[in-house]
């Protein structure tokens, strides 16, 4: 029998007593193992079955730290990591620890991921002796993650598009580049340069809307365009409510609710924000399109902007890009960032599989938009975007699976965020949205910014 694109997947998917754990990727029947090749997307099945492509970007965490439980995955907790005076640490398991008080976010700018990459060596998570960027969760502290695990299709081999922070990341989601941009750079009075998924929609008729929670990114890309598509920026209340009335844009981006130290909580799953604000968060999310008429003829999309600093066992590759220079180099682009969680919701989606662990086949954050503009005929937004690979690829289109993901509220206690428990000083709270703020940003390219954190709830 031929090796194909849904044979790979159908094999990825573990029957009956699945519960919160992926499966493997089926082999070819002589025993050889798949190829890039024999993973391709169906251009076809992707313009006649979607309609509607969502996607959710949470904040700062990494695979092993978050799903390494996943059967099959590549994980590794058990290694030893050193700090820089030869002190041994090993991961550990975050029992009822949700926030991470009485720590410091980890680093993960530029610098901190050079030296947490070492060459590709992945082992210098701990180097400044502070163990938090070891701890992990298992499915029972994250279970809206576990059931999305067991009603989609997960990847452990999906990386951030660029070893830094979240601004650049994030403007690869909206854009494919950050214009060589390596950290959470300030953007100049006529906001950032580049040309976003959000103005091919608009070339090619395609409609959009950017829910967010408190802190819309993209209004980073200017007062002019800000107020040429102010009827695509929404509050994420209204996205419960475009569900349930199919009225839902093509395109859809929804942000959490950003951490900053003004509320030193959010529902980003950011440090140190309560992870189970998080979950809630998901859950309302996931279900308002799991139960919108629109889910019939679409696809949503959970990922992480960056690591956050946290361990990862498998390094990241290099590709193609606009800014590349030389490996390790602090001005190179075409380094990827270590692994985050993502994991696809879809009736097309294998149910409770793991994407194909075939060598040479990744995802990162433009292969998403790679999508989108599959869809819809749009050329590539960048080098990045062309050179990437189109992540529709997982999308059997025979399938109309039903997901169940867990409805899940936070607890009280998860709203006494982590300064106001006297565990660590706001101060220690440190937040590249605070300038925006104070200086009056968003208010001045016209975007209201004044939602508390219960409003990001459904």
């Amino acid at each position: 029998m031929p090796l194909t694109r849904r044979s790979l997947l159908k094999g990825a998917a573990v029957a009956g007593g699945l519960a919160a754990l992926g499966g493997r990727v089926a082999r070819a029947d002589d025993g050889t193992g798949p190829t890039p090749d024999d993973l391709v997307p169906d251009i076809d099945g992707i313009r006649a079955n979607l309609d509607t492509i969502v996607v959710v970007m949470m904040e700062n965490r990494s695979f092993d730290h978050y799903l390494g439980w996943i059967e099959g995955a590549r994980a590794d907790r058990t290694r030893t990591y050193l700090d820089s005076g030869g002190t041994a640490y090993t991961p550990y398991h975050l029992a009822g620890d949700f926030k991470g008080c009485g720590h410091r976010d980890p680093g993960h700018s530029r610098g901190p991921g050079l030296t947490q990459l070492n060459g590709g060596a992945c082992d210098g998570f701990v180097r400044n002796g502070d163990p938090f960027p070891l701890g992990y969760y298992l499915p029972e502290d994250i279970p809206v993650w576990a059931s999305m695990v067991a009603s989609g299709t997960t990847f452990d081999s999906y990386f951030c598009s660029v070893l830094t922070s979240t601004w650049p990341n994030r403007s690869y989601m909206h854009g494919a580049t950050s214009s060589g941009r390596n950290g959470n750079s300030y953007p100049g009075p006529d906001g950032y340069p580049e040309e976003t998924i959000w103005h091919a929609c608009n070339e090619a008729g395609v409609s959009w809307a950017y829910y967010y929670s408190n802190l819309p990114f993209a209004g980073l890309y200017g007062p002019r365009f800000v107020a040429e598509n102010l009827s695509s920026f929404r509050h994420i209340a209204a996205f419960h409510e475009d569900a349930a009335l199919g009225r839902l844009p093509n395109v859809v981006f929804v942000d959490p609710f950003f951490t900053t130290p003004a509320e030193s909580n959010g529902t980003d799953d950011h440090p140190l924000a309560d992870i189970r604000l998080g979950q809630e968060l998901l859950s309302g999310v996931i279900t308002s399109f799991v139960d919108s008429p629109q889910f019939a003829r679409g696809a949503l999309f959970v990922n992480y902007d960056e690591w956050g600093g946290f361990f990862d066992t498998v390094a990241p590759p290099r590709m193609d890009d606009d800014h590349a220079t030389e490996p390790f180099a602090t001005d190179d682009f075409g380094q990827l960032g270590f692994r985050v969680p993502a994991c696809v919701i879809s009736p097309f989606a294998p149910k409770g599989a793991l994407a194909p662990q075939i060598p040479g086949v990744f995802y990162e954050h433009t292969s998403i938009l790679k999508l989108i503009e599959s869809r819809w005929g749009m050329p590539p937004l960048s080098r990045r975007d062309a050179a990437t690979r189109n992540i529709g690829e997982v999308l059997d289109f025979t399938l109309r699976t039903e997901p169940e993901i867990v409805a899940y509220t936070a607890p009280p206690d998860a709203y006494i965020a982590c300064a106001a428990a006297d565990a660590l000083p706001v101060e220690a709270l440190t937040s590249d949205w605070s300038e925006l703020l104070t200086e009056g940003w968003f208010e001045r390219v016209g975007l209201r910014t004044d939602y508390t954190l219960r409003d990001s709830l459904r």
